[in-house]
């Protein structure tokens, strides 16, 4: 006998982010399966002062990949916001965060 838990369906898990600082791309991937409604993806210092947005390239049920609109300084830390996603199951979208250091 033991213990487990079931991870909340609804809740939606960065997996991966990488930067390209040649072409100012950012990829971001996740763990669950998502849906999007108008979403953006912004730039934020880690202290919450706007850096940048960008232009959408892709987007599918794991991943999204966009073109910031200026570059970042190569080795610091940001937060990237993404608003306009849910998991697959949930009901309403929202806007998630996760900080990042902009390095290839």
């Amino acid at each position: 006998s033991g213990y487990f838990t079931v991870p909340n369906a609804s809740r939606i898990v960065i997996d991966e982010i990488e930067y390209d600082t040649d072409d100012r791309e950012l990829s971001v991937d996740f763990k669950t399966r998502v849906n999007w409604r108008y979403p953006t993806v912004k730039v934020y210092t880690t202290t919450g002062e706007f850096v940048c947005g960008s232009r959408i390239l892709e987007k599918d049920s794991d991943s999204i990949e966009v073109r910031l609109n200026k570059s970042l300084k190569y080795g610091k830390k940001y937060k990237v916001k993404i608003s306009g996603i849910k998991a697959r199951t949930a009901t309403t979208y929202k806007t998630i965060s996760k900080t990042f250091y902009a390095v290839d």
